[in-house]
């Protein structure tokens, strides 16, 4: 029905455009203009250019350096084998060769993945990309799903102006709790606005670990985008502060 579909981000656009609004995957979209019948539409779009709202699909980012061979594992396309910057049609298939849905996968680089699937089928996608994704962590791979209010959450806690840094580029910084006294000293890497890397003592490991937590749960709790994963080596520990949450994004 079409009361519980949901409105993308272009719904207003479509409506005041005189659009003719259908119930398309759960979402209200535009079959057709107005001014245009559908074969008009058509010719146009194969004659000069038409711009589709897509923001109904599953938009999803996977990065870290075996980002590509953990979509390989589900999926038909030679992403290695991909330039950076282009896409493949591909499918999603289980070890048997049983087609799932089907998808592109853009790879941005070697250690980027930009895919987009079918709305319809969004919660069966999520999943099998997910179940890949935390089959390649327990194996020790390097895979990370990110989004947007990781600065915000970590600035909460420390002195530095994470915000104004550059990408690829780090800060000095202590944790401190509300009145100001310093719990330990960390180093603080923003790769980019969506994912820092965090350093801090081994010997404060449980305590640091403790207080990243908590500003990343009270984050979550206010509807924020981050999350939390600990990535420490024996000695140190490492911390990756990242959103999205898992839900590949």
């Amino acid at each position: 029905a079409a009361s519980t579909a949901e409105k993308t981000a272009l719904y207003n656009f479509h409506v005041k455009s005189k659009g003719k609004i259908v119930n398309f995957g759960g979402y209200l979209l535009p079959v057709q203009y107005e001014d245009l019948s559908i074969s008009a539409s058509h010719l146009h779009t194969r004659k000069h250019a038409s711009i589709f709202d897509v923001s109904h699909m599953l938009q999803t980012y996977v990065r870290g350096k075996d980002a590509v061979q953990t979509i390989e594992r589900i999926c038909t396309a030679d992403i290695k084998g991909l330039g950076a910057n282009s896409g493949s049609l591909t499918v999603f298939t289980n070890p048997n060769g049983h087609i799932f849905d089907d998808l592109i996968v853009t790879k941005v680089n070697d250690e980027l993945l930009y895919i987009v699937s079918n709305a319809a089928m969004k919660k069966q996608d999520m999943e099998i990309m997910e179940n890949s994704v935390n089959d390649a962590k327990k194996n020790g791979k390097d895979v990370s799903i990110e989004g947007k209010d990781a600065v915000q959450t970590i600035e909460r806690i420390c002195t530095a102006d994470i915000k104004g840094l550059g990408a690829n580029s780090g800060s000095l910084t202590v944790f401190t709790n509300p009145n100001g006294h310093i719990l330990d000293d960390l180093i603080v890497t923003k790769v980019n606005d969506e994912l820092l890397y965090i350093v801090s003592n081994a010997a404060m490991k449980k305590q640091d670990m403790e207080i990243m937590e908590n500003s990343v749960n009270d984050a979550k709790k206010n509807g924020k985008d981050v999350s939390i994963e600990f990535l420490a080596p024996v000695d140190r520990s490492l911390i990756a502060v990242q959103g999205p949450t898992a839900k590949i994004a």
